[in-house]
């Protein structure tokens, strides 16, 4: 006599064998995407979005391209305009902080190392992942940048 529910186990891991693919690649995404830019003021930010739409369309209406790398622990930003063109004379300010954890924030302040290069006066001082928060400004325009790097 054959049994109807003799398969039943193998249904049931396979079922749970799917979903486990499923929120793999749920996590996969999750971390390769670029998630958006971080604010520290959801609720507040949430509240007056049409605001922040308005000034994310402006900061895409500029062109501005941003290269923010880590160079012995020191961040550096390349600037440039939508031709390509290096943006001189830029005030860039901001912060680094930790994404876990209540150590405060590092001021960082830039300064022009060549044209459209800008490194910061600070090194980060220890390694692992670091949240960092940028303003460029020049030629009565700006622009903010919110990057996740990681110190070797």
């Amino acid at each position: 006599m054959r049994l109807t529910w003799a398969f039943f186990p193998y249904a049931v891991a396979l079922v749970l064998a799917g979903v486990a693919v499923v929120d793999g690649g749920i996590v996969w995404t999750a971390i390769s995407t670029f998630p958006g830019r971080v604010t520290h003021s959801q609720f507040e930010d949430s509240n007056r979005y049409d605001a922040v739409l308005e000034n994310a369309a402006r900061e895409a209406a500029l062109g501005w391209n941003t290269e923010l790398s880590l160079v012995a622990g020191i961040p550096r930003l390349l600037l440039t305009d939508r031709n390509g063109q290096k943006i001189e004379g830029a005030r860039v300010v901001g912060q680094a902080s930790r994404p876990l954890g209540n150590s405060a924030p590092i001021e960082l302040v830039f300064r022009a190392a060549a044209p459209g290069e800008y490194v910061a006066e600070t090194r980060l001082p220890d390694a692992g992942q670091w949240q960092i928060d940028l303003t460029a400004a020049a030629s009565g325009k700006r622009i903010h940048l919110s990057r996740r790097v990681m110190v070797p």
